[in-house]
C-alpha cells in the first residue's frame, strides 16, 4: 500500500467528463496539512461511491474482468483497470493512467486547472 493512503478517508471529489479527469481526494483538515490526491486521466468507466475509508489500488480479478467486459466491451478493456479497495469492497475505474500526490491546495482548488 502507498504510505500516503494509509489511515486517510477519501471522497470522489471531482470529475470532468470533457477530459475524462477524475479526482479522488483525502482533504486536509485539522492537524493534517496536506491533501492526498489520486488523479485519473482518460477515464472511460467508473463505479465508485462518493465516500471511502482507507483505500489501496489493486489489480482486477477474473470476475471483475468478465463483468467489465460485458459492461463496456473487450476493446475498451485495453485501457488499464484499477480496482479501488476500501475495507471489504472493491470498485472499478477504467482509465489511461493515474497519479498519487500530496499538496496544500485550497479545498475547492482543482489540480486539473
Amino acid at each position: 500500500m502507498n504510505d500516503l493512503l494509509r489511515g486517510r478517508k477519501f471522497q470522489l471529489w471531482e470529475y470532468k467528463a470533457s477530459h475524462g479527469s477524475l479526482l479522488i481526494r483525502s482533504p486536509k483538515h485539522g492537524d493534517i496539512q496536506q491533501n492526498i490526491d489520486i488523479k485519473f486521466f482518460g477515464v472511460i468507466y467508473l463505479a465508485i461511491p462518493r465516500h471511502l475509508n482507507e483505500i489501496h489500488i489493486a489489480e482486477p480479478n477474473k470476475d471483475e474482468l468478465e463483468f467489465l467486459e460485458t459492461k463496456i466491451g473487450k476493446k475498451e478493456l485495453q485501457k488499464k483497470i484499477y480496482i479501488i479497495v476500501s475495507g471489504e469492497h472493491r470498485y472499478s475505474i477504467v482509465s489511461e493512467a493515474y497519479k498519487i500526490d500530496s499538496n496544500e491546495l485550497d479545498i475547492f482548488d482543482s489540480p486539473f486547472d
